[in-house]
């Protein structure tokens, strides 16, 4: 969809609540409709974080497709049956809150 910016990126990513700070935001994938990036926090527990950046020319309802995305999210937790010693982020898409909410 666009270069990548790492400035711009990387500023966009500290607008959500991670946990430690920021050390890396590098391209993730190819897509064609959204931009994704991956970024690692200081905090070492084997989670990286997927930052996407909406196409609004294909998704005009931001707000909607989010709440989509929830609602999926949420039905999917309930459903899927976690293996001893694993995550529910392991399995199930964790969406991360802004800091504004």
């Amino acid at each position: 969809m666009s270069d990548f910016n790492q400035l711009v990126v990387e500023s966009a990513a500290k607008q959500f609540t991670l946990e430690g700070d920021i050390i890396s935001v590098q391209p993730f994938g190819s897509g064609h409709i959204n931009d994704t990036y991956r970024v690692v926090t200081t905090v070492d527990s084997g989670i990286s974080h997927l930052l996407q950046r909406i196409n609004h020319h294909v998704f005009p309802n931001v707000d909607g497709l989010m709440h989509n995305i929830e609602i999926v999210t949420k039905h999917l937790s309930k459903k899927v049956k976690v293996a001893e010693g694993k995550r529910i982020s392991d399995h199930v898409l964790t969406i991360v809150p802004t800091k504004g909410g």
